[in-house]
């Protein structure tokens, strides 16, 4: 399991209601930039990035195969939602800001999404709104 660093500075999120298409981009090299980028960490190998992103797909109950699509191309609005969760439990960061996180979910998507944010403040003390 890849450990996200903790580093002195606030790292904030902000899911947003309909978040854009990115065209071209690969989920999986959107959450390596993120984690590379934001989290300051080339210490990984790919492969244990791969790992580490297909067991949060798996935790989300999110199929591993999404992360092969580009960036909420053709993506159901339940997906664009289970994307920016699997985001968050990537960045854990320390306060996230969630609009209308429930849109397009169903009941099920719902308690998943639910489940993973009451799991993510447990340990993580992030701060959500």
């Amino acid at each position: 399991m890849i450990k996200v660093p903790r580093k002195s500075e606030s790292r904030i999120i902000l899911a947003f209601q309909n978040p854009q298409i990115l065209e071209g981009v690969s989920v999986m090299t959107l959450l390596r930039e993120i984690y590379h980028t934001h989290l300051n960490t080339h210490a990984n190998s790919p492969i244990a990035f791969k790992k580490h992103i297909h067991q949060l797909a798996q935790d989300l109950q999110v199929e591993a195969l999404l992360t092969d699509r580009y960036v909420n191309q053709g993506f159901s609005g339940g997906e664009k939602k289970l994307l920016e969760i699997l985001q968050l439990n990537l960045i854990q960061p320390q306060y996230a800001i969630l609009d209308e996180i429930d849109s397009g979910l169903d009941v099920d998507a719902i308690k998943r999404v639910t489940r993973s944010l009451q799991s993510l403040v447990t340990a993580t003390a992030m701060g959500c709104l």
